[in-house]
Parts: C-alpha cells; sequence; structure tokens
C-alpha cells in the first residue's frame, strides 16, 4: 500500500514523458492536488481503493494493463466482468485502510462508498459522485503497480 504522494509523483513523471497515459495523469494532478470540481477527496480515495483492490486480484491487473485505454470505465459493458468483481470483492469492505508500520494513509472504504456511485458499490445518488477518478486512479495505479 502506498500513499497519495507515491501516485502524484508517479502521476508528474509521466506528464513528463512522451507516452500514451500523459493526458489521463495530468488530469489526475488536476483532480487530487488541484482539486477541480472538487474532487480531491475522490481521487484521493479512489487511489486507496484502488490499489487494494488490484493487491487483492493481481489477474485484474494484468487484465487492465493490457487495455490498450486511458481510463477503465466499469459502466462499459465491454468491462462487466471487472466490474462485477469490484463489486463483489468491495460489498463487504469497511472503514479505514492503508496502514503500513507508522503510516496511515487515510483511506477509508465506507468514505469511497459514499461518493460511489451503486454502478461501483457505491452509495450516491445524483451526480456520478466519484466514479470518473475511479476509473482515472484504477488504469494508473494498474501502470505504477506492474
Amino acid at each position: 500500500m502506498r500513499s497519495k504522494e507515491w501516485f502524484y509523483g508517479r502521476c508528474v513523471a509521466l506528464v513528463g514523458e512522451n507516452n500514451n497515459l500523459q493526458g489521463i495523469a495530468w488530469r489526475a494532478l488536476k483532480l487530487g492536488v488541484e482539486g477541480v470540481d472538487n474532487s480531491r477527496g475522490h481521487m484521493n480515495h479512489s487511489i486507496g481503493v484502488a490499489q487494494k483492490f488490484l493487491e487483492d486480484n493481481p489477474n485484474i491487473l494484468d487484465q487492465i494493463n493490457q487495455l490498450e485505454l486511458d481510463a477503465v470505465n466499469l459502466g462499459d459493458n465491454a468491462h462487466a466482468d471487472i466490474q462485477q468483481a469490484f463489486i463483489n470483492w468491495i460489498n463487504n469492505k469497511h472503514g479505514e485502510f492503508g496502514q503500513v508500520g507508522n503510516n496511515n494513509f487515510g483511506y477509508n472504504f465506507d468514505t469511497f462508498k459514499s461518493v460511489a456511485t451503486p454502478r461501483l458499490g457505491g452509495r450516491r445518488a445524483g451526480g456520478g459522485g466519484a466514479d470518473n477518478e475511479f476509473h482515472i486512479a484504477l488504469r494508473l495505479v494498474a501502470r505504477f503497480m506492474q
């Protein structure tokens, strides 16, 4: 488990390279660091949830890294298998997580569920909540964990 600072540092490195993920890395920085659209918390919890999901599901990590996509839209029927695996996985997750030694990265499943829509196992009604931020984090975290 890594911190959001690790994630954003990796995004800065991607933005400085010539690669197919520059745009999405820049968007992650805008959402999570600059906080455009009041999305800082949405992005930060998405980073933690994406890491934990991919740690627990290495086969999905490999599957995502084989996709030629900027973000992994779990609302897209093309990724219904990943979406269902994610919903099944997050359904029984609750409370804080991300404690590594003396470091507590402040991730929380319940906070994530409060800002994610039912398409991601959340409770948010009206508006997209954290879905877009999670799709971005999932794709980038998969790249950073490979």
